[in-house]
């Protein structure tokens, strides 16, 4: 893994890309131009590749970094795709007129990141039912729901009694949240399981939070844990 990491790191460096001094498995490629470095991060996105976009007031005000997490699991291959759709992603950036960008924000990225959320949602279902199955006490009961504009069919994932479910609460008696994701970086930073970003979108407009508390709290801390996990931390 750390070797990987320091794979990663020299082959971003050696593309030119401003990485500061760490030498940890995140790698944060800093950008000058943080409208540019959305759209790299878009960019991304829709090429398969998860990067959160980290902006102001984590860095200062204009700038930004792009946040990637070298795990266990990722291979000197993966690093090398990685790195070949940032530099397609910048420069199609560096290219793109705010007409290029409603384009491709259009019906491919939009496809992209539907298919994506229900992947996601397949997927914090599975690992919920293997997570739950290890706690010592009873499983809490709420639920969560996914709106994504456009679509008829909302992704639901609760968690009652009988495990986890993906049909909603008819009854409302069940406590629960809903994120409403606008764009495409709201539902990068939810697949990628990046609280930050996920915050960030929360606090931008971006991913519109409505319901209770409780539900939104507990699923911050188990997409933590998700990625810990996944991460080998």
């Amino acid at each position: 893994m750390w070797e990987t990491a320091h794979y990663m790191r020299q082959r971003f460096s050696d593309a030119g890309y401003e990485l500061g001094t760490g030498d940890g498995l995140i790698i944060t490629p800093f950008f000058s131009d943080g409208e540019k470095m959305r759209e790299i991060a878009r960019g991304l996105f829709r090429r398969g590749v998860h990067a959160a976009a980290v902006t102001y007031p984590i860095v200062e005000r204009g700038r930004g970094r792009l946040r990637f997490i070298c795990s266990a699991s990722h291979t000197r291959a993966d690093v090398d795709e990685t790195l070949r759709a940032l530099i397609d992603a910048d420069a199609e950036a560096a290219t793109a007129t705010p007409q290029d960008d409603r384009n491709l924000q259009g019906e491919k990225g939009e496809e992209s990141a539907r298919v994506d959320v229900a992947h996601w949602a397949d997927a914090l279902a599975a690992y919920l039912e293997s997570a739950l199955a290890e706690l010592p006490a009873p499983a809490p009961h709420l639920a969560v729901t996914i709106v994504r504009p456009g679509e008829e069919e909302d992704l639901v994932v609760r968690i009652n009694a009988h495990g986890v479910t993906r049909e909603p609460d008819n009854t409302g008696a069940t406590p629960a949240c809903s994120l409403r994701l606008i764009d495409d970086e709201a539902a990068a930073a939810l697949c990628s399981r990046n609280v930050e970003s996920l915050l960030e979108s929360v606090i931008g407009g971006t991913c519109v939070l409505a319901g209770r508390t409780q539900p939104f709290v507990w699923l911050i801390g188990r997409l933590s844990d998700w990625q810990n996990s996944r991460s080998g931390a």
